[in-house]
């Protein structure tokens, strides 16, 4: 009787724990989904203007940081401004991007 309850114990840590294992994996898939993606879209949607009398700026779809560089008359005493908020909202998007990736590579696995 013992030995039984061992045993189902036993079974039940064991199919716990690939449950957890197999949480975690699909978690770092998405995150690692979600740093490539928002890594693509800041790189791909930049603007490098600097050179040029311009602003560089970062972001897509929300622009979270400028720097002001050339001849400008009502520039702020602070040459580059970085907004965390729409950096968060632009990670979360990318999460969600990466999320569907997943679901997509997975349902194109099968």
């Amino acid at each position: 009787m013992l030995i039984r309850k061992a045993s189902v114990f036993l079974h039940a840590t064991f199919h716990t724990q690939d449950r957890c294992a197999s949480f975690m994996k699909t978690w770092i898939q998405i995150l690692i989904l979600t740093i490539i993606t928002f890594t693509l879209i800041t790189l791909v949607t930049m603007k490098i203007e600097t050179p040029f009398d311009g602003n560089d700026t970062y972001g897509f779809p929300f622009t979270f940081h400028i720097k002001w560089s050339g001849e400008c008359f009502d520039c702020p005493e602070n040459p580059t401004e970085t907004y965390y908020g729409y950096l968060l909202i632009d990670f979360l998007i990318s999460g969600i991007i990466g999320f569907g990736l997943l679901k997509l590579f997975k349902r194109l696995k099968k």
